[in-house]
């Protein structure tokens, strides 16, 4: 329905020459037209269709696993874990003694902000999904039946708003994760859909991801794609 204002119409061939124009020169295409182009079924969303502030030849490699980078598993790809399976994970931390942390950014819970306990400062966000970082037990999607929402809260959330004033920590161009909830809460007015929700996160042990990304056993997409999942 979007899409037949004729306003937007304007809007796609502007992408659409915008989309040729990146493929041609390496140029980064807006998150807006990469929108439109999804929703048109002109591209897909997992896809490399933006130039990365950091070098991308197609093909992952270890020295372009970084904190901020967005890795969509592999068709046929095989885990340990099924819960990794068909998921695209951004890296939050990364580190050679310690290994790597993600988000899984494909999951989203049956579960909004509001169920949650103690979700008074969130308040502004209460519609908002919340999504599985990690796994949460359970087979399948990992969702176990003992969950007790008004036992869980929020670990991480994941945006565009800036640093807000030095309490979120900056991952990318187009990412940042944590900071104050309520500079948050303003800074992105009346269009708090634009926050992510996370409970809980995946790990890596060390070493471990950059071996699955030599394997092939992931590829990296373009850094805003969390914006259009």
């Amino acid at each position: 329905e979007r899409l037949k204002d004729s306003r937007t119409y304007l809007s796609l061939e502007q992408a659409r020459q915008a989309n040729k124009k990146h493929i041609e020169e390496g140029l980064s295409l807006s998150p807006r037209y990469r929108w439109l182009l999804a929703a048109s079924g002109h591209i897909d969303l997992l896809q490399d269709t933006m130039k990365s502030n950091r070098p991308f030849n197609g093909k992952p490699k270890v020295d372009q696993v970084f904190e901020g980078g967005i890795f969509a598993a592999s068709p046929g790809a095989q885990f340990e874990s099924e819960w990794l399976s068909h998921s695209v994970i951004l890296i939050f931390e990364i580190t050679k003694n310690y290994g790597a942390g993600a988000l899984v950014l494909n999951r989203p819970m049956p579960l909004r902000v509001r169920d949650l306990g103690n979700s008074g400062r969130f308040d502004v966000f209460r519609a908002n999904p919340m999504y599985a970082g990690g796994s949460v037990g359970g087979s399948g999607q990992g969702y176990a039946k003992g969950l007790i929402p008004s036992e869980m809260s929020p670990w991480y959330w994941l945006h565009s708003a800036g640093n807000l004033g030095g309490t979120a920590t900056r991952l990318s161009e187009f990412a940042y994760i944590g900071g104050n909830i309520e500079s948050l809460a303003q800074a992105v007015g009346d269009e708090p859909h634009q926050v992510k929700f996370f409970w809980r996160h995946t790990t890596f042990g060390p070493g471990e991801f950059e071996q699955q990304v030599e394997q092939e056993l992931w590829r990296r997409i373009a850094d805003d794609s969390w914006m259009l999942l």
